[in-house]
């Protein structure tokens, strides 16, 4: 049934022609905070997918790593060229992604001849991460250490002990907030943990039935380049990936104070 389904969205979505002539799928996944009265990109991952071999690939991004944008001088993080864009065109999403996806594509290419592209973007916010995760009825997650953070001017309360939780939307948010004594690359790693977790979660078969009463909800929410057919073609074909087959990965770099250095050379 989803390979006749898979086939009909074929014909609407030319991502699902792409995966079915084996070509590779890359995007970057934007998580968007609202902070100091305009939006930030908090959460910065690059998937990219092998329908050949059915690997997934996730390089996560510090939100704290150096930049340099001639047109931007006053920005230094990466995570501040998505405000400065957002703030200076009318709020639009889709030009403040294109121009941080555009960075990371340059950025990425440092030392390569041929460049690194990246199609697609798909950006979320906070409530429709909330969501997303509701949703799906939950992730579990395994807490390791106690993750305790109050923050009553920006009403963020976050308290964990060590043990399992099945987190609904606000916890899950909460969860992947949290930096604690490692700062960013401490909480880049628990993002990291809670896609595979989100992976495994994406094959529950309760999950195609529930989805369609929360689409109105996480449709403003999303703000891509992606079409609907595209979506619902990435939804099946992300249930087919194995978590043996996810590979995780930090942009490798030094910290130079409370930035981040890039460092592509190693």
């Amino acid at each position: 049934c989803l390979s006749l389904l898979a086939m009909g969205l074929s014909w609407q979505s030319p991502v699902a022609r792409a995966l079915m002539e084996e070509e590779r799928f890359t995007g970057l996944v934007i998580g968007s905070d609202y902070e100091d009265r305009t939006r930030h990109s908090d959460t910065m991952m690059v998937v990219s997918y092998s329908p050949k071999t059915r690997f997934l690939d996730v390089l996560s991004i510090p939100r704290d790593t150096m930049v340099s944008v001639p047109a931007m001088p006053a920005v230094k993080r990466l995570n501040e060229i998505f405000a400065y864009e957002f703030r200076h065109t009318g709020k639009d999403f889709t030009i403040a992604s294109l121009s941080l996806k555009s960075e990371i594509e340059t950025l990425l290419s440092t030392g390569s001849a041929q460049g690194f592209a990246i199609p697609y973007f798909f950006t979320i916010d906070y409530g429709g991460f909330r969501s997303l995760i509701d949703a799906l009825g939950g992730v579990y997650v395994r807490v390791t250490e106690p993750m305790n953070y109050d923050d009553n001017w920006g009403h963020l309360h976050i308290h964990f002990e060590p043990g399992t939780y099945l987190l609904g939307g606000k916890q899950a948010l909460e969860y992947v907030r949290f930096r604690g004594k490692s700062a960013d690359q401490g909480r880049v790693r628990r993002q990291q943990i809670f896609v595979r977790e989100l992976l495994k979660r994406l094959k529950n078969p309760a999950l195609l039935w529930r989805l369609p009463q929360y689409t109105r909800t996480l449709l403003e929410g999303f703000h891509t380049n992606l079409s609907t057919w595209d979506l619902a073609v990435l939804l099946l074909e992300g249930r087919r990936v194995q978590w043996k087959n996810i590979r995780l990965m930090s942009l490798p770099g030094t910290p130079v104070g409370n930035l981040w250095k890039a460092n592509l050379e190693t």
